[in-house]
């Protein structure tokens, strides 16, 4: 700046009105948005009425009629999933659980009564409150450790889970995003069996395979970031070499290698894990003649459609199949399982499979068939979409 070095930025969007509308769509106009309680856009109303609602959810009959119709109608639905004539989505919940549990693993001691967005697009056309991580740096091991457990303030932000962790619908939600995310390829996987940190194996710890990319990012330029400021909160400079490296290296070979199996219990004991066993494939993904699974307990329901085998409420879908023996693969299938045992459902699981003889696309047989370049100008019916928008490069697999 004015020809002196001044360090290394972190550049942050800000998750207002301006970033839903342009990332998400609709008007600035059209967004309700907080930041810690506080309006920055529109009002508080319908945050408050969410509120409301989670309280009543909780105070009805858990697993009732009554309570279910009461949430499907918080996300703008009947209890059949058809949209609701009188009722606007509230909740985006998936976003929310992802969310909650990003904070959560991170041990976010700063959260959640401040420093958090929420923002909803007003209308029929709403798909819920979304959630923004914010202001952050409490967190993996700073003012935190790795023995961290908040899943019990249930302030600010969390005031919503505080009141809905309890109904059999959001448990079983929340359940399936942990298996989702603790589970081989989630993003805070870790291998039981090895889980310190070795980087011929990434595979093994992806959370610390992620810090490790990030931090490998961040080394040279923090030579001159510690240049710059690393004497101005002590007499004796911090460097690289002898005040961030050794952080990294507590982080990789201490935090990473115990935290996911600490969440799994902090999990496990506030009751968002169900008691019944995911399924599990013996081949997780790729090429397959055939597809074995095995449980633990229950019955295992699979569909090959990209469904859910369990329909909200916790009816076996129609689409769902009892598993009986190895499922055939003659073409890319996405299997998502779940067993049921006693009335209960599991997580579920899921993974993408290819027939034998599947060929993946290379240098050898991936071809561009198709360039659409400076298109005709737009029909009326077109007239609201740039005319860029419908340039397009398809390519294709010819193996």
């Amino acid at each position: 700046i004015n020809g002196v070095y001044w360090g290394t930025y972190n550049v942050v969007e800000r998750p207002d009105e301006g970033f839903t509308s342009d990332y998400i769509g609709g008007s600035k106009d059209d967004w309700d948005v907080q930041n810690s309680g506080n309006p920055v856009n529109g009002d508080l109303q319908t945050w408050n009425q969410l509120l409301r609602m989670a309280r009543d959810i909780d105070r009805l009959v858990d697993g009732s009629d009554e309570q279910f119709a009461s949430w499907m109608e918080m996300q703008g639905q009947l209890p059949d999933g058809s949209p609701h004539p009188d009722a606007e989505d509230l909740l985006d919940v998936e976003n929310y659980i992802d969310y909650l549990i990003v904070n959560f693993y991170g041990g976010n001691t700063d959260w959640p009564f401040k420093n958090y967005y929420a923002a909803r697009q007003r209308g029929p056309d709403s798909t819920g409150f979304k959630f923004f991580v914010w202001d952050a740096e409490w967190s993996l091991n700073l003012r935190s450790s790795v023995r961290t457990n908040n899943l019990g303030d249930t302030r600010g932000v969390a005031a919503v889970y505080g009141e809905l962790r309890n109904v059999p619908e959001f448990k079983l939600w929340f359940a399936d995003r942990i298996q989702k995310h603790f589970s081989p390829g989630g993003i805070f996987y870790v291998d039981p069996q090895n889980p310190n940190w070795n980087p011929a194996h990434p595979e093994r710890n992806e959370p610390a395979a992620l810090f490790y990319e990030l931090t490998n990012a961040m080394r040279r330029p923090l030579v001159a970031e510690s240049a710059r400021w690393g004497d101005q909160h002590n007499t004796v400079p911090h460097t690289v070499d002898e005040s961030w490296e050794p952080q990294v290296n507590a982080m990789l070979s201490l935090y990473f290698p115990q935290r996911s199996a600490n969440m799994l219990s902090y999990f496990r004991d506030a009751g968002l894990m169900s008691s019944v066993p995911t399924p599990r494939f013996l081949q997780r993904g790729g090429q397959v003649g055939t597809v074995s699974l095995t449980t633990h307990a229950g019955q295992i329901y699979f569909s090959t459609d990209g469904s859910d085998p369990r329909l909200p409420g916790g009816e076996v879908s129609p689409t769902a199949q009892l598993y009986s023996r190895p499922i055939s693969v003659s073409e890319t299938t996405q299997i998502r399982v779940r067993a049921l045992h006693n009335g209960e459902w599991s997580a579920i699981d899921e993974a993408q499979f290819f027939a034998n003889d599947f060929q993946p696309a290379t240098s050898e047989n991936l071809a561009v068939t198709e360039i659409h370049f400076n298109p005709r100008e737009a029909d009326p019916a077109e007239l609201q979409v740039d005319n860029d928008e419908f340039e397009f490069i398809e390519v294709a697999n010819v193996g």
